[in-house]
């Protein structure tokens, strides 16, 4: 048998070799086990492996829930790994629908790996928690972005707006949570023109103040 050179433990592009797998190809041909940099172990032509016309295990070329991914559970990508490609996509993908509000004005995703994405955010801690840039005008990149919950995430929205009421200024969701009041609600009521006592205070279906027509 011919011997096929390539050692263990060599690299081309993405793939470092593991050995040489137990079964050839159909054709005869010899195979390579070898590890991608995303973390999937996959089979490869070894001519076509030391040729350099193999390059991954199929992540580079798209993400696919078929592929063994170091960060999929039962052939599903993790959540982490899911947030890491839709981040992606929303700053570089111009046929995301989601581009025109982080691409198009100039939010860039500056994570080079899923590793880096990890080391930064580290894994989420519940389901109610998803990804968020802390400024929202700031790009994805370490030190600005986080796991928050849906209730973290409205106190950094940039409809978020200050409030004075009872001669205190904080944010609405700060006044919401404390008066214990629906956020949505009481937005929904100032946006219609609704004084901040009434808004706040009162159960009735327009604002005393102002001409019930205007509410």
């Amino acid at each position: 048998m011919k011997r096929i050179d390539v050692p263990v433990g060599s690299k081309f592009h993405s793939l470092t070799v593991i050995q040489i797998a137990p079964e050839r190809a159909k054709d005869g041909k010899v195979r390579i086990e070898c590890k991608c940099d995303c973390g999937a172990v996959t089979v490869v032509d070894s001519w076509e492996l030391r040729n350099f016309r193999v390059q991954s295990c199929g992540c580079a070329r798209h993400i696919s829930h078929s592929v063994i991914h170091s960060e999929s559970l039962n052939r599903q990508m993790t959540p982490e790994y899911k947030a890491y490609c839709k981040a992606k996509s929303r700053c570089e993908n111009i046929n995301d629908k989601s581009y025109l509000r982080y691409g198009a004005r100039g939010i860039e995703f500056h994570f080079t790996s899923v590793v880096d994405f990890l080391e930064a955010v580290g894994r989420r801690t519940s389901t109610e928690h998803s990804l968020e840039r802390i400024d929202n005008d700031g790009h994805y990149e370490k030190g600005n972005v986080r796991w928050a919950t849906k209730k973290e995430q409205a106190r950094n929205r940039r409809s978020n707006i200050q409030v004075t009421f009872r001669g205190i200024t904080q944010s609405l969701i700060q006044w919401t949570e404390s008066l214990n009041l629906n956020w949505i609600r009481t937005y929904k009521r100032l946006l219609r023109g609704w004084c901040v006592n009434c808004a706040f205070e009162h159960q009735s279906k327009h604002c005393i103040h102002r001409n019930a027509n205007m509410a």
